[in-house]
């Protein structure tokens, strides 16, 4: 973003920070329904759900980023992102998200970078209109997931 520039995002809530992603990332939002197990017995790595005639990998992101991710709760939902790599081997995956994804259009000024310390997801934690909020990092992510689902995918 450079000068008047703006991002339509969205605000995703979850457990703990909420993630700042733009809103071209996300497809769809789900009512929260357990994902089939698989066995990967990776913790963040939850199993697939059925979506528009697709099985669609569904991880926890505060596990992947070796964050506490509490039992679920009547909030959740599950957010369908598009792959944002061609390195990916999928084409969409869920994220277990604690609500609706509320819309912001930010600015470059609307964000200040926070300096803490950030976990493997994250690209950045910054404020964003005095709430701190994580940039994740959707490569970091994708990669994570195509190394996961290799086998089941060759």
């Amino acid at each position: 973003m450079s000068g008047n520039n703006s991002v339509s995002s969205a605000l995703v809530p979850l457990q703990q920070r909420p993630l700042l992603l733009p809103i071209a990332c996300i497809i769809d939002v789900l009512d929260y329904r357990r994902p089939e197990e698989t066995d990967a017995d990776i913790s963040w790595f939850l199993g697939n759900t059925h979506w528009r005639s697709q099985n669609i990998p569904v991880i926890s992101f505060e596990r992947l980023n070796q964050r506490q991710f509490a039992e679920f709760s009547a909030t959740n939902r599950i957010m369908i992102i598009r792959r944002t790599t061609e390195e990916c081997s999928i084409p969409y995956y869920g994220v277990v998200i604690q609500g609706m994804p509320q819309t912001q259009t930010i600015t470059e000024k609307d964000i200040i970078d926070s300096s803490e310390e950030t976990g493997p997801a994250e690209k950045m934690q910054i404020l964003f209109k005095e709430v701190p909020v994580i940039l994740p990092d959707l490569g970091f992510i994708e990669e994570k997931l195509s190394e996961v689902l290799a086998p089941a995918v060759s």
